[in-house]
């Protein structure tokens, strides 16, 4: 059993730390949200346990019949969201699958001291930019882990 995830992210190192834990979380379309009235993003992951992988030395060319790492539910959220926009795919389609590459600010921020541009990337193209007030957000895994099905690999 894994020690559960829970991480607050205030600043751009908290991010970049979060970026690495959830990269590789699939997530279905249908399983995140923008609330525009509470200034809320929020999705649930299928996050895969890179911490655990690295901790007992697993990626040490895989054989066929070695342990292929863990998964575990992971909800990620943002407060103080003023806008969200996405490109590369269709909200709509609430069944679709992404995956999670990576969480970054984005260079706009730096320009001024207004608001927060945050960057979800994920493969195929498709991204979610939110604009928030300020940093504000949490990573916490929500249950039991399971094994995963396959090693993601890049």
């Amino acid at each position: 059993m894994h020690k559960p995830l829970k991480l607050k992210l205030a600043s751009n190192d908290d991010l970049t730390i979060a970026s690495a834990l959830l990269q590789d979380a699939v997530v279905r379309v249908g399983d995140m949200a923008w609330q525009p009235a509470s200034h809320r993003f929020a999705m649930v992951v299928n996050r895969y346990i890179w911490e655990e992988k690295r901790r007992f030395g697993l990626f040490k060319s895989q054989k066929k019949n070695q342990k292929k790492g863990r998964r575990v539910r992971t909800g990620l959220h943002f407060n103080t969201i003023l806008k969200a926009e996405v490109t590369g795919f269709d909200p709509r389609n609430t069944d679709a699958f992404l995956s999670l590459l990576s969480l970054t600010v984005a260079d706009e921020t730096k320009k001024t001291d207004d608001t927060v541009i945050l960057n979800l990337t994920f493969s195929g193209g498709a991204a979610i930019k939110l604009v928030a007030e300020y940093m504000d957000g949490l990573v916490s895994d929500l249950g039991e882990s399971w094994e995963a099905t396959r090693v993601p690999e890049h």
